[in-house]
């Protein structure tokens, strides 16, 4: 189809914006997501990015610059996706959502260069300033856009043939559009006026090693072109996603089905493999110098060779063991215990875990803190450890039982120990020696929980024990609720259980009343009125929070476990009102900083369903610089809420695509990083539509 060169000019005057998850990964390196793209721009310089699109689309950007041996995050972003990183010297984008992003000071910071409501289906950049990108438009059509100044100006052409896996281009005139999921190739000669079909066979990607020669990669083989792809042969029938040139005759490519890596040095004659072991989908591959190379795929598996391919390694940093309790002794010094001995120990907040030496391979449950130095951490089998120089050493205290360990809590240089089986036990010189307390309950202990130095509770199969003499003596409360799951006292007299509801005491458990229907999987109230929980399993974690003691829950995030990777959240540990963990198993650690964030807030089951649609006005408007927005919608749907400046550009996506179940709801929207003047901001929903003005006066 020929295309009008020139029928309008995008202009978009970018804002400098710095994106952060209300919870951030910290274990393991690289997360448990999808990586879809690895790129360096020296030997020593280069970016990956993590993306996750199944269940809460965000994506994760990480920096080396020492060739890899230390990765740090720099980039977090809750609303979007990205499936490309391309780098020219300090110059950035990152495409592939609904927004492109720029930086010109090596991703300090980002700027979005261009916004749209459909996702981006592709993009690609020539140098800083001259690229091109294409959104979907029909099923059957993109829209082509170009820019030559560096995203500041877009030039809009016409309808191209679809393009959902790979555009790229060798230079101003020449590129290449796959479309489909695996599809034929598009060639271009004109700058992207006239889009002609070169390769009817299915392909994923392109990559040209000059402007002549290059390789196209697919699950029907792999084709080369020696005429800047005017021509392709097919050179070999593997099932390929992607490929990598190092010279004329030395090139790379990754099989996704068979998880191996084909090296030839013979332009194709013939071909070594190395077997990745269980690693689908591989999905990435970069040579940053002819010996040292990236792979990248699904599930967060990062491989790495330094022998030009002879051999390959993975290069996951962190654990990968099921973990289990997390603590923290001030904001930076923190441990964690899990399965088969493992206890992790950080110094900088959780940026860095250490695997530290354990003494035995018992699961372990949990650990404690009285001090700096003096720590307790008990476990399977009768395990109760110590240490007394802040985790250098740990040591075995050697105890009369090989019943299970599954709690210890502290006070005033004491610990006291549960566990099956009815045990308590008690240390009054921090750990060293320790003497039997007797239990009034005879059946297994859960947790246990010191709210001072005298008073405590603990948590048994379906009984809640009290003391208020220190753990030296303890009584069978007046709860009567049945089983319990999670447990938490936030002082003397509040505390919170979970028995299919949430049940909350303020008399120190000798009366129990509902304070909500709300049947979490995990609880933890950080003071007597704030709470966070997540319910899910596998794959998707929904984390809530609470502000008023447990009445109304509002869905703040949501944690995922990683495409095709299911995972498990076991703990909540939060050191003050804002600072917080949650940890699970294939060595999950994420963090907040603010309380887990305020995303989608959901309305008490109790409260009625909706009877239509509703978009209300925001409170307060005019406002500076945070407003609220409520909306109600009377049945399950999919559910986007959009700001808009005067000008029709998208500043924020505030509800992004998200399948709502019935109810009433409020968004936080926050303009701190705008400018005064007129907003808009409009619902859609597969029934209903509506728009809203409000102001921001600074």
């Amino acid at each position: 189809m020929k295309k009008t060169i020139l029928i309008s000019f995008i202009t978009l005057s970018s804002f400098n914006i710095i994106f952060s998850l209300p919870w951030i990964w910290q274990n393991p390196f690289p997360n448990l997501n999808i990586i879809s793209d690895i790129k360096f721009i020296n030997a020593n310089t280069g970016y990956l990015i993590c993306e996750e699109q199944a269940f809460n689309v965000f994506s994760v950007l990480y920096k080396t610059t020492d060739a890899g041996n230390n990765w740090s995050q720099i980039l977090s972003n809750p609303d979007d996706y990205f499936t490309k990183v391309e780098f020219f010297n300090d110059t950035g984008y990152l495409s592939g959502g609904r927004n492109m992003l720029k930086t010109t000071n090596a991703g300090l910071n980002w700027n979005i260069v261009m916004s749209n409501s459909n996702y981006f289906t592709a993009a690609d950049f020539i140098n800083s300033n001259e690229g091109f990108y294409l959104v979907y438009n029909t099923y059957n059509t993109d829209l082509s856009y170009k820019t030559t100044n560096g995203g500041l100006n877009w030039l809009f052409g016409d309808t191209v043939p679809p393009c959902r896996r790979f555009l790229g281009f060798i230079n101003s005139n020449t590129g290449f559009n796959i479309g489909g999921g695996s599809g034929p190739i598009y060639r271009t000669t004109n700058g992207g006026l006239d889009w002609n079909l070169q390769l009817s066979q299915n392909m994923i990607s392109v990559f040209f090693y000059d402007q002549n020669f290059g390789l196209a990669t697919g699950p029907l083989g792999v084709y080369k072109t020696t005429d800047s792809g005017a021509n392709w042969n097919m050179l070999a029938d593997f099932l390929t996603y992607s490929s990598f040139i190092i010279s004329p005759s030395i090139y790379y490519l990754v099989d996704y089905t068979n998880n191996r890596v084909y090296k030839t040095t013979n332009s194709g004659t013939n071909w070594n493999s190395y077997y990745l072991g269980n690693f689908n989908t591989s999905r990435c591959i970069y040579f940053p110098t002819p010996n040292t190379g990236y792979i990248g795929g699904n599930i967060g598996r990062f491989y790495k060779t330094t022998d030009s391919g002879g051999s390959w390694f993975s290069d996951r940093r962190g654990t990968m063991q099921n973990l289990k309790s997390i603590k923290f002794i001030n904001t930076l010094s923190g441990y964690c215990v899990g399965d088969t001995g493992t206890i992790l120990q950080t110094t900088n907040g959780g940026t860095n875990w250490n695997i530290q030496s354990c003494p035995t391979n018992a699961n372990l449950n949990e650990c404690c803190f009285n001090d700096f130095d003096n720590g307790i951490v008990v476990g399977q089998n009768g395990t109760l450890l110590r240490t007394s120089n802040h985790g250098l050493n740990w040591n075995i205290i050697s105890t009369s039982y090989s019943t299970n360990f599954n709690s210890v809590s502290r006070n005033n240089n004491s610990f006291v120990v549960v566990g099956n089986n009815s045990v308590i036990l008690k240390s009054t010189n921090l750990g060293l020696n320790w003497s039997v307390i007797n239990s009034p309950y005879s059946n297994n202990l859960k947790a246990i929980n010191f709210t001072d130095n005298s008073t405590g509770y603990i948590s048994a199969t379906d009984k809640i024990l009290k003391t208020i003499n220190g753990g030296n003596n303890w009584v069978i409360t007046s709860y009567n609720g049945g089983g319990i799951g999670s447990f938490s006292f936030t002082d003397n007299n509040t505390g919170y259980v979970d028995n299919g509801q949430i049940l909350k005491t303020t008399d120190g458990s000798n009366s129990w009343f509902v304070a909500s229907s709300f049947n979490p999987y995990r609880f933890k109230f950080i003071n007597s009125s704030v709470g966070i929980a997540f319910i899910g399993g596998g794959y998707a974690w929904t984390i809530y929070r609470t502000s008023n003691g447990g009445v109304n829950w509002l869905i703040i995030n949501q944690i995922v476990g990683g495409t095709n990777m299911t995972c498990e959240y076991n703990d909540i540990y939060f050191f003050n009102d804002v600072t917080g963990w949650i940890i699970g198993s294939k060595g999950a650690i994420v963090k907040t900083t603010n309380a887990g964030g305020l995303y989608v807030p959901v309305n008490n089951p109790s409260i009625p369903i909706p009877e239509d649609y509703l978009l209300s006005q925001n409170y307060p408007n005019p406002f500076n610089p945070e407003t609220k927005i409520s909306y109600s919608i009377p049945k399950s749907c999919t559910v986007s809420l959009i700001v808009y400046d005067l000008l029709g550009r998208v500043v924020m996506n505030l509800v992004n695509n998200e399948f709502l179940k019935p109810g009433n709801y409020e968004v936080s929207f926050n303009g701190n990083n705008l400018a005064s003047g007129i907003y808009f901001y409009r619902i859609v929903t597969d029934e209903f539509t509506q728009s809203r003005k409000m102001i921001l006066i600074k």
